[in-house]
């Protein structure tokens, strides 16, 4: 009852209980010091052991918003027991009406900035994970990024064991994490305080590691994932677990192009934002800026179609020490390219090179911009656009020395490519095309059941878990955040992923 009145009053985003009683436990505490005698020996104890909890369940920035008042609360605690403050009416009363409202900032901020984490999936069955360092046959010569014949990925997995708890941000990375997150796209005062971001190192997601997959003697369809600029594997933990809970085995990427805040590779290294890139923008050189992109679409292609090709053989040989075992459990005809953004461009350009390893494709607002030429001329065929409303004509740069082959089509699958309203109204990525190709029935395979949709009222970051853990006002206040709660708009787009996904399945028998 408590955690749904929470949920309500931070805006319908998923409190975690632990949290929620530690930050109730501490105001209440805070509130009996100010108004409790100091010469009630209580008044110390409960004061030192309140401080003490906090400490160590969230440590100083851990849990800023309530230790931040909390530390000039005690001083003035402190001072109360001085003879020289406590001789005098006023210097007590001043005291109380400085550590009330203390206790009130503390009760403010708690509301304002709440320790949050990602609801639970709400499939038929409980989420195993792994995440470990995949194997792949992998190499590229011809790109600046590195490569590595490893690469970080997560594997959420249906299972009947008990619920467990692992953690949202990779320990050892979190703080490395949210500094590159901030950097990457606070305003620029707050660049630099990554322990603003102090409710992703306490949160958890609802999946067990090492658990049992599922005991069935059916084959579990396949879901690889891409993610997009700025984000790892982590933070698609919502739709990734969602899938998984449906009985999908879902193998998530952190890519190795330097999109990602922070990487840790196999080798003990870490490979971090290539925040260089993004000064072509700044100096207002866009066209580099794209064909650089364009040119990191190749490499993340690469390392997409060896991780499909690497869960693949994991349906013949396990890898050593995994914890699990696949053989034998994965149907292989069943694999879904899915990925948001750059991942979007990641999934659909895959898809187009290599149509005998996937089923179908679904690209959550794909980045259709920095998908190389092939693909993009492929997806927005001049053929398919004639008589069209909307021209287009290739994207930045257009198709400047391209020509065009008869290797196949990306038409050729069925695609589920989903656009927020805030990209629809700016006509990016070619959605208004993408839209009337869908509406006059050129989208994907004759007959098929691809489809372009608009989700109103949502953002681009809403596809991600950034939205579900920030707080509303603050999402809203910058942007990312649409009008909608976005607990709900996230289990829209699973909703319409998944059903598109069972369709495809039910399609093949």
């Amino acid at each position: 009852m408590i955690v749904s009145l929470v949920s309500k009053i931070i805006g319908g985003l998923q409190p975690i209980p632990r949290h929620i009683a530690i930050d109730l436990y501490t105001l209440l505490c805070m509130l009996y010091v100010n108004f409790s005698s100091i010469r009630t020996p209580s008044n110390l104890y409960v004061l030192l052991f309140s401080f003490g909890v906090l400490l160590l369940t969230c440590g100083p920035t851990g849990r800023w918003s309530i230790s931040l008042p909390m530390i000039p609360f005690i001083v003035i605690q402190l001072l109360r027991r001085v003879p020289l403050f406590s001789r005098f009416n006023w210097s007590r009363g001043l005291l109380g009406f400085l550590g009330f409202w203390l206790v009130v900032l503390a009760a403010v901020l708690c509301i304002l900035i709440p320790a949050v984490q990602i609801p639970s999936p709400d499939g038929p069955y409980r989420v195993g994970i792994l995440e470990f360092h995949l194997p792949v046959d992998f190499s590229d010569e011809n790109t600046t990024c590195t490569s590595h014949s490893e690469l970080p990925v997560k594997l959420f997995y249906p299972t009947l064991d008990p619920p467990g708890q692992y953690p949202y941000l990779n320990p050892s990375l979190a703080d490395e994490y949210c500094r590159k997150v901030m950097q990457f796209g606070a305003p620029p005062p707050l660049q630099s305080h990554g322990w603003m971001l102090h409710n992703w190192k306490l949160a958890t997601i609802p999946a067990k590691q090492n658990a049992t997959l599922l005991p069935l003697d059916q084959r579990l369809p396949i879901v690889v994932f891409s993610h997009g600029l700025g984000g790892t594997a982590d933070v698609y933990s919502y739709q990734t677990m969602a899938l998984a809970s449906h009985g999908y085995v879902v193998l998530v990427l952190t890519h190795q192009d330097r999109s990602a805040p922070v990487v840790a590779l196999s080798n003990g290294t870490e490979l971090h934002y290539d925040f260089e890139l993004a000064k072509l923008l700044l100096e207002e050189k866009h066209l580099h800026y794209v064909k650089e992109r364009r040119r990191r679409t190749d490499h993340r292609v690469q390392e997409f179609i060896a991780a499909v090709e690497a869960i693949h053989r994991m349906d013949q040989q396990d890898i050593p020490g995994l914890g699990i075992s696949l053989q034998g459990r994965l149907s292989k005809s069943e694999t879904f390219f899915i990925g948001h953004s750059f991942g979007g461009a990641t999934a659909l350009t895959a898809g187009k090179r290599r149509p005998d390893l996937v089923a179908a494709i679904v690209a959550h607002e794909p980045a259709v911009d920095w998908m190389p030429d092939d693909a993009r001329h492929s997806l927005l065929s001049p053929t398919l656009l004639q008589d069209f409303d909307h021209s287009w004509q290739g994207g930045t740069g257009g198709y400047e020395g391209f020509i065009p082959t008869d290797e196949g089509s990306i038409h050729e699958k069925d695609m589920l490519i989903l656009f927020s309203q805030e990209w629809r109204d700016k006509k990016w990525a070619g959605s208004d095309a993408l839209e009337e190709m869908d509406a006059r029935k050129r989208l994907g395979i004759d007959s098929g059941i691809s489809s372009c949709k608009i989700i109103r009222d949502i953002s681009h970051n809403e596809f991600s878990d950034t939205c579900l853990m920030t707080p509303v006002w603050v999402g809203r206040a910058t942007g990312i955040t649409g009008k909608r709660n976005p607990v709900e708009t996230a289990k829209e787009i699973e909703h319409i992923t998944k059903v598109f996904l069972e369709a495809v399945r039910q399609r093949s028998k």
